[in-house]
């Protein structure tokens, strides 16, 4: 599984996906810091990722067409180390329902 990770998301969660067996890539890897929701959400479907963002923004765009799956981590403001133990919560969950060819899946802060 590949993830494309979202500017607002720090790099670190790129190193916690790849230790989790997952190819994952970060905006800030690819030069793309600068980009737009839809310029992201179309490289994101040119490499078959899902983006992983805070953004409601790609909720809109799911409504709007097929894309790439999204994984919407709804959990605030949290420090990184927060978001990461949150996700390390849930992954077992995400994972199976992105596997399961969920579109969009919402992570919210347990």
């Amino acid at each position: 599984m590949r993830f494309l990770v979202d500017a607002q998301l720090p790099p670190s969660l790129v190193y916690w996906f790849r230790a989790k067996n997952c190819d994952a890539l970060h905006v800030f890897e690819l030069d793309r810091l600068a980009a737009d929701d839809f310029q992201i959400w179309q490289l994101a479907s040119s490499i078959a990722a899902c983006i992983v963002t805070k953004d409601k923004d790609f909720i809109r765009f799911k409504a709007q067409s097929k894309g790439p799956q999204v994984l919407w981590l709804n959990v605030g403001n949290c420090s990184n180390s927060d978001l990461l133990a949150q996700l390390e919560q849930q992954w077992d969950t995400v994972y199976s329902e992105l596997i399961g060819g969920a579109d969009l899946i919402e992570m919210i802060r347990l």
